[in-house]
C-alpha cells in the first residue's frame, strides 16, 4: 500500500505468503495463484488459461473474503500488471444472501506497473444484481 495514502487501512496482501486468496472459474477455464519474489518482497501471481467460446462466457477471477464489511475505508488500492494488454474487473461482493450485490469498475492492465485507486464511493454508486 502507498506509503502516502493517509486513509484507514486494511492491507489484504503485505510481502509474503498468498494467504487468504483463492482462484475461482468458469468450467471452461483455470488458473492458479503463487507467490513470486521481486525487487523488494514477493507478489502475488496469477495465471490463468481460458477455454471454450465466447457464449461458455469463460472466466478466471482471484478473490479474497473479508471478514468485516469495509466500512470506513475510502478506498480499494492495488498495483498490478499484465503480460499483455488487458482490462480486468475489480469487484465487491457480498458473501451472504441468496442474490448478493456486486460492485465492479473496469481497470485497463499491461506490462507497465501500474497503481489502481478505486474509490469505494464511486465502486458502490451503483449495484450490479446478478439475474437469477
Amino acid at each position: 500500500m502507498p506509503a502516502e495514502w493517509t486513509g484507514q487501512r486494511l492491507p489484504l496482501f503485505t510481502d509474503g505468503p498468498v494467504e487468504g486468496w483463492v482462484v475461482e472459474h468458469s468450467s471452461r477455464a483455470d488458473g492458479r495463484v503463487a507467490e513470486a519474489r521481486a525487487v523488494g518482497g514477493t507478489q502475488i501471481t496469477l495465471r490463468y488459461a481460458l477455454g471454450g467460446s465466447r457464449a461458455d462466457s469463460p472466466f478466471v477471477a482471484l478473490a479474497r473474503r473479508l471478514d468485516t464489511p469495509p466500512v470506513g475505508y475510502e478506498a480499494l488500492l492495488f498495483e498490478a500488471r499484465a503480460s499483455r494488454p488487458m482490462r480486468i474487473s475489480a469487484q465487491l461482493r457480498e458473501r451472504d444472501g441468496a442474490n448478493p450485490r456486486r460492485w465492479r469498475r473496469s481497470v485497463f492492465l499491461d506490462p507497465g506497473n501500474r497503481r489502481v485507486v478505486l474509490p469505494l464511493l464511486l465502486i458502490m454508486r451503483k449495484p450490479i444484481i446478478p439475474s437469477s
